[in-house]
């Protein structure tokens, strides 16, 4: 359940959440439990304040994470916004979001198997603080932001010279960043133009960890560009690209560090379906790596509302 509850000129964001599972398993049957109930509830009070000049909106609220199988946690989140007239918007934020670990994690045997689990693994939490600006510059949408991000006890699937098994570990992590995006459209043609660049320090504690196989496999810069061209009758012409500089991990034995990623499809959608966002139908696709690598990971702890 989610709204929005309008009092005069302060709008209440509200949400609540409850979800319940049950596992049943012939491999992860190791740890304490096979089900759990989760619930979640956030408020976020807006206030905006029309100016002569601009806009200024100030937003603040929590969220209440709970479970029958950990402890509660409760996540201030806040923003404060300036929206010039007819000019760029700047933001200022700062936000926290906590989740369980998977039942993977927390029931694969610990000693045997490919993926040795850990019964002692809790609540995960991140921390984000992010400074950005919107601008229309010349037919262009940009969006740029820099941030710095806190994780604690992040589930992390890690790596031991000599062990073929992957083991599940907490780990902080501190993550600084910059991303910038680029967005022009016309009536026939999209672009969108992409740079990210990311740097982390990582603390595992006492675990005896070589590599990670998802939170330290990351691209230190990214380079992306997003192509559509509709030239007519329900046709289009899409690309996406990519390029990066992957963090060095010696889990990666060929290939290097840098990898490009291409995609080039025809597409069509029959015109009688215009504005239906469903997928259109792929006709040709053609895609070309030099490596493999993950996807990009989600740099943000999310606002609960979101």
């Amino acid at each position: 359940m989610q709204g929005l509850q309008q009092f005069a000129d302060v709008g209440l964001n509200y949400s609540a959440q409850f979800m319940h599972d049950s596992l049943e398993s012939t491999s992860l049957v190791f740890g304490p439990y096979n089900n759990r109930s989760i619930f979640k509830l956030a408020l976020e009070p807006e206030k905006t304040i029309k100016l002569s000049d601009g806009a200024l909106t100030l937003r603040g609220g929590l969220a209440y994470d709970d479970s029958d199988r950990a402890n509660s946690a409760v996540s201030p989140l806040a923003r404060v916004q300036w929206a010039a007239a007819n000019g760029p918007l700047y933001y200022l934020e700062y936000s926290e979001a906590t989740q369980l670990p998977t039942y993977t994690a927390l029931k694969s045997s610990p000693t045997a198997g490919l993926f040795r689990g850990n019964q002692s693994l809790g609540r995960e939490t991140s921390r984000n603080m992010e400074l950005g600006a919107n601008a229309n510059v010349a037919g262009w949408k940009l969006d740029a932001g820099v941030f710095y991000r806190w994780d604690d006890d992040l589930v992390d699937w890690t790596f031991k010279q000599g062990v073929t098994a992957r083991s599940a570990n907490p780990v902080n992590i501190g993550t600084f960043g910059f991303e910038v995006v680029a967005v022009h459209r016309t009536k026939s043609l999209d672009v969108v133009l992409g740079y990210t660049c990311l740097h982390k320090n990582a603390d595992y504690g006492l675990a005896a960890v070589d590599a990670s196989f998802y939170a330290l496999n990351f691209p230190q810069q990214r380079l992306t560009a997003a192509l559509t061209w509709r030239f007519g009758g329900g046709w289009e012409i899409r690309s996406d690209n990519e390029y990066r500089i992957q963090e060095k991990n010696i889990l990666r034995t060929i290939g290097g560090n840098d990898a490009v990623i291409s995609t080039l499809g025809l597409h069509y959608l029959p015109p009688q379906l215009h504005g239906w966002n469903s997928p259109s139908w792929l006709i040709i696709s053609g895609i070309a790596n030099s490596s493999r690598c993950p996807r990009f990971p989600r740099r943000r702890g999310r606002w609960p509302l979101q």
